[in-house]
């Protein structure tokens, strides 16, 4: 399909209406067997977090187009290079809680921040009854963190384990780089609720790294 410069008086031909409604609405990987599907539907594959506003630029708050993206899609892409600043986090409540199927993150050479503020311990993604949870090359650190005993120790949980309705299974965490945080991985259930965890990466300046309990 050729690009068409429009001005006024421009005429639009039937076949150039039909190729914008093939590359549009019929997309097809033209593989046999493959489903035609809209484009947008292809997109929404991999949802960016800045086409719903996020800055990136370490300063800006971007929790909320973090917390759009996520409802709107199950994967996530960040853009290289970009630190995701979240706020700060003034409760123990987790910031986001995720539930359903193959959900992920691609992490793509960015990475997220948060600020505690208080003596507070909220995980950074609480799951709750899901089957499949990826993080690609998570960079993870939280400027507020600070080590007292396990009651006053403040600062975030990346990933924690919180099933209400049912288990956490297939969770995968590869290249990870965890920092000033109090735990990489974590359960706050004492029954065996998680199945087919994956951690592969770094946990730095953490308080328990991975604590997992009797799971």
């Amino acid at each position: 399909m050729a690009s068409t410069t429009f001005v006024t008086g421009t005429t639009i031909t039937s076949d150039w209406a039909n190729d914008v409604d093939e590359a549009v609405y019929q997309a097809n990987l033209g593989i046999p067997g493959a489903t035609a599907r809209t484009l947008l539907t292809k997109v929404a594959d991999f949802v960016n977090v800045e086409d719903f506003g996020a800055v990136g630029d370490g300063v800006t708050n971007d929790l909320t187009a973090f917390s759009n993206a996520l409802a709107a899609s199950n994967w996530i892409i960040l853009k290289p290079g970009k630190n995701y600043w979240l706020g700060n986090v003034t409760s123990a409540s987790a910031i986001f809680n995720l539930t359903g199927s193959n959900r992920g993150i691609d992490f793509n050479g960015a990475s997220i921040s948060v600020t505690t503020v208080g003596v507070y311990q909220a995980p950074l993604f609480q799951l709750d009854n899901i089957d499949g949870f990826t993080l690609i090359n998570p960079i993870i650190s939280d400027s507020g963190y600070s080590i007292g005993t396990p009651v006053n120790t403040t600062g975030i949980t990346a990933v924690n384990f919180n099933p209400a309705n049912g288990v956490v299974r297939n969770v995968r965490i590869t290249g990870a780089k965890f920092s000033q945080m109090v735990a990489a991985i974590a359960t706050t259930s004492t029954v065996n609720v998680a199945e087919n965890i994956w951690f592969d990466g770094e946990c730095r300046n953490t308080y328990y790294g991975i604590n997992l309990a009797n799971n």
